[in-house]
């Protein structure tokens, strides 16, 4: 049981720092200006309309590579029910997400396209350790 928390936590760790490191790359490809406020949801409207969709796309590409890598992390430490953890991994980070586009303004195809990839590359995670872990029996 203590591995699996164990797990959990580390997964999470994992997840938030994948999707880090790839905004830090979209940020330092997409900056925002200095004299935009983000607490003045106007000035934030604005500027995300001002964004290419490239910006979006490489957004999206974070949650992806987040999911996928944390819910892998959690797979790979967990004793047993490693599905269960990888999908909790994907359904924290969903949460996470949905409540980020709730306070932030997106395009509508964006929150779309965006809450749907976090339990399918969690999913994912999951079936490449079992695929590595069935190779290695």
């Amino acid at each position: 049981m203590a591995r699996n928390i164990i797990a959990v936590i580390t997964g999470l760790f994992v997840a938030f720092l994948a999707t880090y490191f790839v905004y830090n790359i979209n940020s330092s490809l997409f900056p925002i200006s200095e004299d935009i406020n983000p607490s003045d949801m106007d000035a934030m409207k604005e500027y995300m309309s001002s964004l290419p969709i490239g910006a979006f796309i490489i957004v999206i590409i974070a949650h992806i590579i987040g999911s996928f890598s944390g819910a892998l992390t959690a797979s790979k430490i967990a004793l047993n029910h490693q599905k269960k953890l990888a999908l909790f991994i994907g359904a924290f980070m969903l949460v996470m997400g949905i409540i980020r586009v709730i306070l932030t303004p997106h395009p509508i195809w964006f929150m779309i396209i965006d809450i749907m990839v976090y339990l399918p590359s969690a999913y994912w995670g999951f079936r490449v350790f079992s695929k590595y872990l069935n190779t290695t029996k």
